[in-house]
């Protein structure tokens, strides 16, 4: 009578495990580009950090842009009104003189 076939001589399902060399290199291989990620990560952060860093100086100088568009408007107003209260009386005094001037 013929041997039934053994569990040892039939194909395994599960490859072999790992060499422990082969799996530390592995392991090393993997800290040193989860290292390399975070050395990257932290750059980027503080490249953001920059640029809100930039943002915020640049809205500062919009609202002193602003602020100071807005004392330029108020003053032109103001210098406007002066000239359309002094016109007046110049022509006053421009009509005086040629008066003054004829006679």
């Amino acid at each position: 009578m013929a041997r039934p076939s053994t569990p040892a001589s039939a194909p395994s399902a599960h490859p072999p495990p790992p060499k422990p060399f082969h799996v530390m290199q592995v392991l090393i291989r993997l800290d040193a580009h989860l290292h390399h990620t975070v050395d990257e990560l932290i750059e980027h952060l503080r490249f953001q950090e920059k640029i809100a860093a930039v943002d915020a100086q640049i809205m500062q100088k919009e609202g002193e842009i602003e602020r100071m568009a807005n004392t330029l408007r108020s003053t032109e107003k103001m210098l406007q009104s002066s000239v359309d209260l002094a016109l007046p009386f110049i022509e006053h005094l421009s009509r005086r003189a040629r008066r003054a001037g004829k006679t």
